[in-house]
């Protein structure tokens, strides 16, 4: 049959040619499309049956160590070579920590966020203790002069944010009867709570009051750790307390005692003393009193370094 008869397209033909085109392409269409995730080194899989647009598979879940898991909101526990490949299908998405058990992978509890964990951190090292704050909060000036506190810092300026430290040689009773009194009459009327806390295995106490400002009540917490050695004050935002105190940590100093010795001549310990204004330097009796600065420092008390003020080799001097 011509393809063209008395100078007409034959119509029959026409048709046939443009079949063999629809199917022709067709073919090469699916077969790229069936073919285009190839390539991809993962599989995926979903928890529905089918994905949007392709046909999914039991995930797998297949691990030998917790580093071989992942967690979707879409899949759950799934093998991290996997992707998920319907998140629209959403079952839990609270995000959990994953472990290998039994070479499955496996959603374990819900991940709590740290929010402290990019804030500021405070570090003493005198005083043997850190403390984190928050990152919108300034380092201020000391709030207390040496012979009230031994240590003071305050942390921002506004009464509703900001947070203050310090550190006392007191015990803890002593300083939770100072704190009452500081408090009561004159930053507020009275105690609304006193709860007693430990924290590393020191006692402490935690009370709460509440500050009038105008028409707003502000709560505040003042929180009262003792080691054994100093009493620490920290006073925060009531809502901010428990962050606070999880953050506040002892640490090693690294100080050294730095008492002096005069190595003046002794026959035995009772002929050497003490003396300076802090009772830092050893010295003989036989000798003019040493006049020394009075400023204190805690690497002048000899005994939290073990230190004793004896005659070695017939000269008084500091020793273990």
């Amino acid at each position: 049959m011509p393809f063209i008869t008395q100078g007409k397209t034959n119509i029959k033909y026409l048709l046939i040619v443009i079949i063999l085109a629809v199917i022709v392409g067709g073919g090469i269409l699916w077969w790229g499309w069936s073919n285009r995730f190839e390539e991809k080194p993962v599989s995926i899989c979903g928890p529905s049956g089918k994905a949007f647009w392709i046909d999914v598979k039991n995930c797998n879940k297949s691990c030998q160590t917790n580093e071989d898991c992942i967690f979707t909101c879409g899949c759950g526990a799934i093998n991290k070579n996997e992707i998920c490949g319907d998140e629209g299908v959403i079952y839990d998405c609270v995000d959990r920590d994953v472990k290998c058990e039994n070479s499955i992978c496996v959603a374990g509890e819900e991940k709590i966020k740290d929010e402290t964990a990019n804030w500021k951190t405070y570090r003493s090292e005198e005083y043997g203790f850190e403390i984190k704050y928050p990152n919108d909060l300034e380092l201020k000036e000391p709030t207390q002069p040496k012979d009230i506190a031994l240590e003071s810092v305050r942390f921002g300026d506004n009464l509703e944010t900001s947070i203050s430290i310090e550190v006392r040689d007191s015990d803890l009773s002593a300083e939770l009867e100072y704190m009452k009194w500081r408090i009561i009459g004159h930053v507020a009327d009275e105690i609304k709570n006193e709860s007693p806390i430990t924290k590393d295995g020191n006692n402490g106490v935690r009370i709460d009051y509440e500050i009038i400002s105008g028409e707003a009540v502000i709560s505040h917490s003042i929180v009262i750790i003792n080691n054994g050695k100093y009493s620490y004050v920290i006073d925060v935002p009531s809502s901010q307390t428990d962050q606070m105190l999880s953050t506040f940590k002892f640490i090693e100093t690294t100080e050294e005692f730095c008492g002096s010795s005069t190595n003046g001549g002794c026959a035995s310990n009772s002929d050497c003393i003490t003396g300076g204004c802090s009772g830092q330097v050893c010295q003989s009796k036989n000798e003019e009193g040493v006049i020394t600065t009075c400023e204190f420092k805690d690497c002048y008390v000899a005994k939290n370094y073990g230190f004793e003020c004896k005659c070695t080799d017939s000269k008084c001097q500091w020793k273990k």
